[in-house]
C-alpha cells in the first residue's frame, strides 16, 4: 500500500480537494493511512485516521472481513494514527470478544501506546484488583 497510482490519485484528492469527497472505501482509507505515513504528510493521515474513527461501530470479529476491526488496529497503529487504532479498540463493547479473534502475532506489531490503551480497556476483564498489568512509563498503570 502507498507505491501504486491508485494510492497516489486517493490520497491527492486530499492535498488537492477540489470538492469534499464525503465517500470513501475501505481501501480508500487503507491507502490514505498508507500515503500519509510513507510520505510524512500528517494532515492526510489525520483526515484518514479521522475517518476511520467515524467508521467504528461498523467494525467487526470477522477475520476474513474487510471490517475486520484487528486489521484496522493494526493499520492505523502502523501508520500512526494511534487515535483511530484506540477508536477501533474502544468500539467493541466486548473487548474480551476482540482478543478472541486477535491474530497470534497482533500484539507484537503494536505500538506501546496502542498496546497500553488495550490494557486499559481489558482491565475490568482480566486484572484483579490491585494487580500490575503493565510496565510502561506510557500507560503507568502500576499499582
Amino acid at each position: 500500500m502507498g507505491t501504486k497510482k491508485e494510492d497516489w490519485l486517493i490520497a491527492m484528492e486530499y492535498v488537492y480537494p477540489v470538492t469534499t469527497r464525503s465517500n470513501m472505501t475501505w481501501t480508500g482509507l487503507e491507502a490514505l493511512l498508507a500515503v500519509g505515513d510513507k510520505y510524512g504528510m500528517p494532515a492526510l493521515q489525520q483526515e484518514a485516521g479521522s475517518r476511520l474513527a467515524r467508521c467504528v461501530h461498523v467494525l467487526d470479529l470477522k477475520p476474513n472481513s474487510a471490517t475486520f476491526v484487528w486489521k484496522w488496529i493494526l493499520l492505523a497503529d502502523r501508520h500512526g494514527a494511534y487515535a483511530a487504532a484506540q477508536a477501533c479498540i474502544g468500539s467493541q463493547q466486548h473487548v474480551a470478544a476482540l482478543m478472541g479473534v486477535c491474530p497470534p502475532d497482533a500484539l507484537s506489531q503494536l505500538s506501546e501506546t496502542t498496546l497500553c490503551h488495550l490494557a486499559g480497556a481489558l482491565e475490568p476483564w482480566v486484572v484483579k484488583p490491585g494487580q500490575a498489568y503493565c510496565s510502561s512509563s506510557i500507560c503507568g498503570r502500576l499499582t
